[in-house]
């Protein structure tokens, strides 16, 4: 039997971050003003006790100093959420499947409660309805399964928009302004194997013969990640890593992850 996608305690887990702000995406401080941050214009130094993830490199990089760039607090606008729902997301079960519906409804509802919309599509098939709680909760419970090859078309324009994928996802050739994508990594991808090895691509269905060690395939999978995140910087895009996930039945372990990484 199937765990739910989203049972109680996922909805539990899930009170504890409303009304949170000052986080890259919607906040990591209790607070009684709903709202959520944005980067500003404006750097200061960095200081001991500043979470060193949030230093702006570029501008530390032309300074000279290590910088972090300010937040601002915006209010409302509009979170478009697409889902790379290709057959890679799934090839290791339904632990990824859950927990990128998961991410996704995190986000809708932390939006809503700072007064914002939401839209939610996939990479191919985007909308342009403006969803409620219920309405992002019902569609993300009731998608269908993974399959086949999901190509990047032309992504929508929106005031800030989520990509949640897979470290496999075909970037597109152009993106908009204010696009972040979220990379879920299973752990398996990252147990590097040894010996002859016969792949099958989950989406093509492409056989292909690998003979390497396991340092030339740990090389050659970590180059992957970083020219993906290289590749969507260039196109003005962050790219976020999470891990730590592992079983379809732990509803709060994305939530955790994302929390760390200040996504949440």
């Amino acid at each position: 039997m199937k765990p739910e996608v989203f049972p109680r305690e996922f909805f539990a887990a899930m009170q504890q971050l409303q009304g949170r702000i000052n986080s890259p995406f919607f906040g990591n401080k209790n607070s009684s003003t709903i709202g959520r941050t944005r980067r500003g214009f404006e750097h200061r130094q960095y200081q001991v006790g500043d979470d060193p993830r949030q230093l702006d490199w570029k501008a530390s990089a032309r300074t000279g100093r290590n910088l972090i760039r300010l937040r601002e607090l915006d209010h409302g606008g509009c979170l478009q959420i697409i889902l790379d729902r290709s057959a890679s997301l799934c090839v290791n079960g339904l632990a990824r499947d859950y927990a990128q519906r998961r991410l996704a409804l995190a986000f809708a509802w932390l939006q809503s409660d700072a007064g914002g919309s939401v839209r939610i599509g996939q990479l191919g098939a985007h909308s342009s309805t403006i969803m409620d709680k219920l309405g992002c909760r019902d569609y993300l419970n009731n998608l269908a399964a993974c399959k086949g090859e999901c190509k990047s078309p032309a992504i929508p324009k929106c005031e800030r928009t989520i990509i949640i994928s897979d470290p496999w996802l075909d970037v597109p050739a152009h993106l908009p302004t204010q696009v972040e994508v979220v990379c879920l990594i299973d752990e398996q991808e990252e147990r590097v194997p040894t010996g002859r090895l016969n792949l099958r691509c989950a989406e093509t269905g492409k056989v292909l013969e690998v003979n390497a060690s396991r340092r030339e395939l740990s090389t050659r999978w970590t180059s992957h990640l970083r020219q993906q995140s290289s590749t969507l910087r260039k196109l003005g895009a962050s790219w976020h890593e999470l891990r730590g996930w592992r079983q379809a039945g732990d509803c709060t372990a994305i939530l955790a992850s994302a929390k760390e990484l200040l996504l949440v």
